[in-house]
């Protein structure tokens, strides 16, 4: 009898503390999405085409064309871009400005021109482009995976690409 009653209270013991690793997970994860994405530096590629460096962005492809679709409107007038023809790359800022050393491998890293410092490198963790073109199209490009969208003949359906 006695084994029973402590069998019983290990599993008791057992389902409590699952339930608040659960529960705090839920919480840890919910904290950490809610977080607003922040544009810490912007670099211009050319008059129609930017880089842009950002902290916190959206893990989900969903996560990231709503965001970009909420964006993208302010981000045309605020950067100066064309409305049906620019290039946006937003890259994770991550540990910020490096110094490329001779050790490092060139083309794990994306180096900036316009910063005249040595310190003018990021390392190359891309989190999304958008790309614009002719007849209002929009083409999303995610780590492998992409986005097909034209408003005007798709009823702002998103088509994905293979």
């Amino acid at each position: 009898m006695r084994n029973v009653i402590v069998s019983w209270v290990i599993k008791r013991k057992f389902i409590y503390i699952v339930t608040f690793v659960i529960f705090f997970s839920f919480v840890v994860i919910y904290l950490w999405s809610s977080r607003s994405v922040e544009i810490v530096d912007v670099h211009y590629y050319s008059d129609k085409d930017i880089n842009i460096l950002a902290r916190h962005f959206p893990i989900t492809d969903r996560g990231k064309l709503n965001w970009w679709r909420k964006n993208e409107r302010k981000i045309l007038e605020k950067y100066n871009l064309p409305e049906n023809d620019f290039s946006v790359y937003i890259w994770n800022f991550g540990d910020g400005y490096q110094k490329l050393s001779p050790y490092d491998a060139e083309d794990e890293f994306y180096c900036f021109p316009d910063i005249k410092s040595e310190f003018n490198c990021i390392k190359k963790d891309i989190y999304m482009s958008a790309e614009a073109g002719v007849n209002y199209y929009r083409v999303f490009l995610f780590s492998g995976s992409g986005y097909f969208y034209q408003p005007k003949k798709d009823s702002n359906m998103l088509i994905k690409q293979q």
